[in-house]
Parts: structure tokens; sequence; C-alpha cells
């Protein structure tokens, strides 16, 4: 079996898989008579574009459909519905102050650097007050389906905290990561 390998070094991750290429026309140099060919991939490799606004930042776009996802949650029937209600409410209405934030501290960024970076402090302590939020509402709920959404929702919210404190730092100019120094 003939095998051709793509090699790319981004980091240490390599990840192969096997494919099988036919000719769309023409000569193709991938094509080797019908054979598996071999083409490394990456599942965490994306291609970075130009961010032209602040709707093109990844943070942007998945606090939003968090925030969209918290308006759209309904509530279980239980006996303390009315108090979950009145949670969600709150959670509702700080949830739209993230991408709010985000958006400011991007169009900042190039005026005053300095409050920038502190909105986006600001909307990673707005993230740390919805996952508590959360963790609670998670506490009052009764109903298991309703409890597994929750908490598929906090830890959305805490990869994006996660991915703002990072953004914090790459537009303070520190140099290291979450994940260590680098």
């Amino acid at each position: 079996m003939a095998y051709f390998g793509l090699i790319f070094n981004i980091g240490n991750h390599c990840i192969g898989r096997t494919v099988t290429l036919t000719p769309i026309g023409g000569y193709s140099p991938l094509y080797l008579a019908g054979k598996e060919t071999k083409i490394m991939e990456y599942k965490k490799f994306r291609v970075k574009t130009t961010v032209k606004s602040f709707r093109d930042l990844e943070i942007y776009k998945r606090t939003t459909i968090l925030c969209a996802e918290l308006y759209t949650l309904r509530l279980p029937e239980c006996p303390n519905k009315k108090q979950l209600e009145a949670e969600l409410d709150i959670l509702r209405e700080l949830s739209k102050h993230v991408p709010e934030n985000i958006a400011e501290s991007f169009g900042d960024r190039y005026t005053d650097r300095i409050l920038g970076i502190n909105k986006l402090e600001k909307a990673a302590q707005i993230i740390s007050d919805v996952i508590t939020k959360l963790d609670l509402i998670n506490i009052l709920g009764d109903d298991k389906d309703f409890k597994e959404i929750i908490l598929k929702i906090i830890r959305d919210y805490q990869i994006q905290r996660r991915k703002v404190i990072n953004l914090k730092r790459v537009w303070s100019g520190e140099r290291g990561t979450l994940k260590g120094k680098k």
C-alpha cells in the first residue's frame, strides 16, 4: 500500500489521517494510482485570519452564542421554580455584559491599551460571576437533563474565561499562557 505523508511542524502535535485521493481532471501529484494516501492534519490547528473587528474574535462569537443559549434556556417544572426564574433573569443580564466588554476592549485597545486590558479583566470577572450563578441554579434544579445542560454551559464558560485571560496576556505583552511559560 502506497502512502504519501505531508508533515507540518506546528508545535509538537502531529495527528495523521488516511484518505483516498482521486484526481479532479488532469494530473494530480498526490494521486497514487487509487492507493490510499496519508495526509497529516491537526485538530487544534486553525488558519489565522485577519481580525478586522471585534466580530472576528472567536471569544466574542462564542460568548454571544452562550448568552443566547441562556436566553433560550427553559426551566423544568420544580417546587422552587420562582426562585430559579429570578436567578436565571439575573444570569441573563450578567451574561450580556461579557460580549459587550470584549467588543469594547477591542476598540479601546487601540486608543488606550490599559483600558482595553481592564475591560478584558472585567469580562473574565463577569464570566466567573456567571459560572457561580450557574452553579447555584444547578444545585437548586431537580431535573437531570437540565443539570446536564447547565454543566455543559459551565464548561463552555470556563473555556471562554481561559481564552479571555490569554487574550489579555497577549494584548498586555506577557509571553506566558495559562498552560505555562513559553
